[in-house]
């Protein structure tokens, strides 16, 4: 009776185990309201979208402040750094933000 009961307590935590390493799967899937899919293909491409999403928004908001044109694309000097979810996070991140800051 004993070994029965450590063997259930045993699959209990071993699922609740797999249960929790599910979930950090899951939520290590959408970083930065991104999901695996199109251009983003691994972890990597995620974090460098979610990168780029912070850089364009910065610029954005740098650019409305200084009255500056709407200007969507990475700076040149820094486009063979970058990989083309970067780019995509940045341009979507900064179209975003002037959007929000031109219509309150």
């Amino acid at each position: 009776m004993a070994k029965i009961f450590v063997l259930i307590t045993l699959v209990f935590i071993l699922l609740s185990g797999v249960t929790i390493v599910q979930n950090s799967i899951a939520q290590s899937q959408i970083s930065c309201g991104i999901q695996i899919g199109g251009i983003i293909r691994t972890h990597s491409d995620q974090q460098q979208y979610c990168i780029g999403s912070a850089d364009g928004q910065k610029a954005a908001n740098n650019n409305f402040q200084q009255h500056a044109q709407f200007n969507d694309s990475p700076p040149q000097s820094q486009d063979l750094n970058h990989t083309a979810a970067y780019n995509e996070g940045y341009k979507n991140s900064y179209s975003d933000e002037w959007n929000t800051l031109m219509n309150g």
